[in-house]
């Protein structure tokens, strides 16, 4: 919030904070980072609802071999002798 970090999420009870405008920022590995402003009132609760998006990614995996490789769904595997 207001960029420092005030915890990790879950929260385990509702941030105090002073009155005005402020800055909320998430982020979690593998996953966009949100950001919205939220006005605190004296006296009232205010609170930020933010949706998660995934980011988009590609995972090759392979092994050395001299065999071709397959394509499923964005994934690279070769295929070699003697393993899985």
């Amino acid at each position: 919030m207001d960029d420092r970090l005030r915890g990790k999420l879950p929260l385990e009870k509702p941030l105090r904070v002073s009155v005005g405008s402020r800055a909320i920022r998430v982020e979690k590995e593998g996953f966009t980072s949100l950001r919205t402003t939220v006005e605190v009132k004296a006296g009232k609760e205010s609170v930020a609802e933010l949706a998660a998006q995934s980011r988009k990614a590609r995972l090759v995996v392979s092994e050395k071999s001299n065999e071709e490789q397959e394509d499923r769904g964005g994934v690279r595997l070769r295929r070699g002798g003697g393993g899985a």
